[in-house]
């Protein structure tokens, strides 16, 4: 893929994808897939020292895709990392935040209910948290005041959600 042709020719403006933004395969395929694919190029372009080719991929795909929308996830997180590096920090925080904040959601939403399968149900919230903890993490070199927030926010929540695999007897092994 290249800058030219995910960006200048904005192949999602036609009305085709367009109508297609509210169908859950093409939201699961955005979130796995194209997001993925406009971070690999943005990060090429910022590699190539092409800030300004890489800011308006970003842009674009933060634009064409928003949160509201399609749930931020992974990639956009790696988006959000992008903009720090790009130093638009202020953008960077805005990404990172939607995306962590989807997975906090996440989480939420299954600790607020008993589950019917228990195995599946853990092995969902052990993905949500890996994914959580990973971005967290990452936080660290880019936006430090805002990792020691979301990191105490993740040990709350991991506590609790100790608690919720006693009481609804998820094996916590």
């Amino acid at each position: 893929f290249s800058y030219d042709l995910l960006v200048k020719e904005n192949p999602f403006q036609n009305k085709f994808l367009k109508g297609l933004q509210k169908d859950a395969e093409y939201v699961g395929l955005t979130q796995s897939v194209l997001r993925r694919q406009y971070y690999y190029l943005g990060q090429a372009l910022l590699e190539e020292k092409d800030t300004i080719s890489a800011k308006a991929t970003v842009d674009y795909v933060t634009n064409m895709f928003p949160a509201r929308t399609i749930t931020n996830g992974v990639y956009a997180f790696s988006l959000g990392k992008l903009y720090y590096r790009i130093g638009e920090k202020e953008l960077g925080q805005s990404v990172v935040k939607s995306s962590i904040n989807s997975y906090i959601n996440k989480i939420e939403q299954y600790m607020s209910v008993t589950p019917k399968r228990p195995l599946i149900h853990r092995y969902h919230l052990d993905q949500f948290f890996n994914n959580l903890k990973g971005m967290i993490n990452q936080l660290q070199s880019y936006d430090a005041p805002l990792y020691k927030i979301y990191n105490n926010q993740f040990q709350t929540i991991y506590k609790r959600f100790k608690g919720y695999c006693i009481i609804n007897q998820l094996n916590t092994g």
